[in-house]
């Protein structure tokens, strides 16, 4: 047992750490066009560590708190978006333990509800990301803003 529960907190801390390592990669594909394999370097790089950094500088810290900023955010989401399917299924004589399946009609727009909820908040946790990326490239390498602004439009890039 104890063997089989370390395993499995191992696993978790391991895939952890990968999620950590790799959460930059579409950031920086999308701002800096790096191929595959160039990007996952380059977020391995950005999500490096300086030795002797304060335990709230170091950026598993940050980004863990980003992701669990997103989390909290995405699961309050649902619970409000999921109110209508709960009043919906105790009106139609359900309990909270037994749903039943509810009627097309009422099916269909909870649905487009539901899938309006969650493309709306997509494109939060990729801004969250990216503000991450930028964040990690202003304190590892003093990037500029502004400078990177203008070095873009000077480029013609996206």
């Amino acid at each position: 047992i104890a063997g089989g529960a370390l395993l499995s907190v191992g696993a978790g801390l391991a895939l952890l750490f990968a999620i950590l390592r790799t959460l930059l990669v579409p950031a920086v594909a999308a701002i800096e066009g790096r191929p595959h394999l160039a990007a996952l370097r380059r977020s391995f790089s950005l999500m490096r560590s300086a030795p002797g950094l304060p335990l709230a500088e170091r950026p598993a810290i940050r980004a863990s708190l980003v992701l669990l900023a997103t989390f909290a955010i995405a699961l309050a989401v649902g619970v409000v978006v999921g109110v209508p399917r709960g009043i919906l299924g105790r009106l139609s004589g359900a309990s909270p333990l037994q749903p039943v399946p509810l009627p097309l009609a009422a099916e269909i727009p909870l649905l487009l509800f539901e899938t309006a909820a969650s493309a709306a908040l997509q494109p939060f946790s990729l801004v969250a990301t990216v503000v991450l990326y930028f964040d990690r490239r202003a304190r590892r390498e003093g990037l500029d803003l502004e400078a990177f602004a203008r070095e873009l439009e000077e480029e013609g890039t996206p």
